[in-house]
């Protein structure tokens, strides 16, 4: 894990955050001997930060998984310049 970190600090990566449920994983067990975490993050260069200002991460429901599925949406992107093809 702190090779990890060290990464994470080295590039200056940004954790997004997120809406929804707080863990993203579970062991699935009932009661007592259910573990619960938040193991899946996502995390953006600064450049995509700011390309990206409308950009939010959902942690959905875990369906078929002992991870819940992370979504990542975003409406807008700001600083690219040119013109818009239709």
């Amino acid at each position: 894990m702190g090779d990890f970190r060290e990464v994470v600090t080295n590039l200056n990566l940004i954790n997004m955050g997120f809406q929804g449920s707080k863990y993203t994983w579970s062991n699935g067990r009932p009661g007592n001997e259910n573990i619960q975490s938040r193991l899946d993050k996502v995390f953006v260069t600064a450049q995509w930060h700011s390309l990206f200002p409308s950009r939010m991460v959902h942690n959905r429901p875990r369906l078929h998984s002992d991870h819940s599925p992370l979504i990542v949406f975003f409406n807008e992107v700001h600083g690219l310049g040119g013109a818009h093809r239709k």
